[in-house]
């Protein structure tokens, strides 16, 4: 009697399954674990499974966990260092002979930051600090009430003076302009420039916005800094920043 053949379904090839090592290193301390993958999909067939393609590994069996953390390597005490599995940042930065806050700062880590093997940190030499954080900008100086008085004053330049005048529609005469730029950050002065001799305090050194007194005639300016005055001088003549010419002058402070 013939022998029915009997046909057998086509074998898949085998593929070859190992252990690849998955090593995650951290700031502290951790342990690389060796993971049981397989080299393509679920599907494909491999020895300890089922036709289906079901993984059929005793996992359990085969997870363990590394040896010590192997040493840090590359150039220490400076330089750059390729990070291997087990490393830590603390180890790195004691092989060096830096601190750990100065690795970290030299790349930009935390301490809550992951590192990886293969990647590659910087190493400050031994002794390096870690990096001191930015200076904070200097707050923005407050201006004065006196030079906010000569800006005002400078408003006015090329007006033409005006006897009697203390607005910028009539025109100013000298003490005009230097009460009338004075009321502009509330500070109240009299109306003539023998009054104003009174005002405030003397003082040797003026600084901006300080009332200049010409002791030979009345007359009154404002200090604008640098050996120059802002006033409103005389008939025929407009409000103009212009050197200090003398020095038979006192000086007094209002604000």
């Amino acid at each position: 009697m013939a022998r029915t053949a009997r046909h057998r379904a086509p074998v898949r090839p085998l593929v070859d399954v190992g252990a690849v090592t998955r090593a995650v290193v951290t700031t502290g301390a951790l342990a690389a674990v060796p993971v049981i993958a397989t080299a393509g999909a679920a599907s494909a067939a491999v020895p300890g499974t089922s036709h289906s393609g079901t993984p059929a590994v005793k996992a359990a069996a085969h997870l363990s966990v590394a040896a010590a953390p192997v040493a840090a390597n590359g150039a220490l005490g400076g330089g750059s260092v390729t990070v291997r599995a087990g490393d830590t940042v603390s180890k790195i930065a004691r092989a060096a002979g830096v601190s750990t806050q100065a690795v970290l700062a030299a790349n930009g880590l935390s301490w809550s930051s992951t590192i990886y093997p293969g990647q590659v940190l910087a190493v400050p030499g031994a002794g390096a600090a870690p990096a001191a954080p930015a200076a904070a900008p200097a707050p923005a100086r407050e201006t004065s009430a006196g030079e906010t008085a000569v800006a005002e004053a400078k408003k006015h330049v090329g007006l033409a003076y005006r006897f009697g005048g203390t607005s910028p529609t009539s025109g100013f005469d000298c003490s005009g302009l230097v009460q009338y730029a004075y009321s502009k950050v509330g500070v109240a002065l009299p109306r003539t420039s023998g009054a104003m001799r009174s005002a405030g305090y003397a003082v040797s050194e003026p600084r901006v916005g300080d009332l200049v007194l010409f002791n030979s005639y009345g007359h009154v300016a404002l200090y604008a800094g640098d050996g120059k005055i802002i006033d409103s001088p005389r008939t025929g003549e407009s409000v103009s920043v212009r050197s200090l010419w003398t020095d038979d002058v006192q000086f007094r402070r209002v604000a």
